[in-house]
C-alpha cells in the first residue's frame, strides 16, 4: 500500500480510525476497502482489517484490481479473512483473465458477503463479475 500512495500502515490505520470514529458518530454505514488486495501484503490487509473490524466498520473490502486473482487463491484469502473479521465481506473482481464469476462463487463459497457486479455489461474498465452470469451459476448448485 505505501507503493500506491505513498503512505505506511501505521499512517492508514491512524487515518482509519479518525475517519470511522467520525463517519460511526453520524449513524452512516461503513466499508473499508483496499485497492489491489490480491497483489498486496495480505498480512498487512489482515492486521488493518481486524483494526477497522474492532472499530465498528459494517464491512471490509478486497479487490482484485487487475483481474489477476486465481479461484483458489480468493477462497483462501477470503476463509482467512473471515476469521480475522466479524464484519461482512465484500469482495470486488475484474474479469481480465476471465475469473470473475469463479472467482466471486469461490468467495462466498469461502465467508464473503458481498459480491460486486454488473448489470448488461455496464462496470468498469475491463468488466466486473456479471450478474446475470453470477446468478445462473449459483442457481446450478445445490444451495
Amino acid at each position: 500500500m505505501e507503493h500506491s500512495h505513498g503512505k505506511d500502515m501505521a499512517y492508514i490505520a491512524s487515518k482509519a480510525e479518525e475517519v470511522i470514529s467520525y463517519v460511526k458518530a453520524h449513524n452512516i454505514e461503513v466499508r473499508f476497502s483496499s485497492e489491489d488486495s490480491f497483489r498486496s501484503d495480505f498480512d498487512n490487509i489482515l492486521e488493518l482489517y481486524s483494526t477497522v473490524d474492532k472499530l465498528g466498520v459494517n464491512r471490509v473490502g478486497i479487490a482484485d484490481t487487475v483481474g489477476v486473482a486465481t479461484p483458489t487463491e480468493v477462497y483462501n484469502k477470503v476463509e482467512t479473512l473471515r476469521q480475522t473479521v466479524n464484519c461482512d465481506i465484500e469482495t470486488h473482481f475484474h474479469n481480465d483473465t476471465g475469473c470473475a464469476i469463479a472467482n466471486a462463487y469461490c468467495a462466498l463459497e469461502s465467508g464473503a458477503t458481498h459480491i460486486d457486479t454488473t448489470v448488461l455489461g455496464i462496470g468498469e474498465r475491463n468488466g466486473i463479475t456479471p450478474l446475470g452470469s453470477l446468478m445462473a451459476r449459483l442457481a446450478t448448485v445445490d444451495r
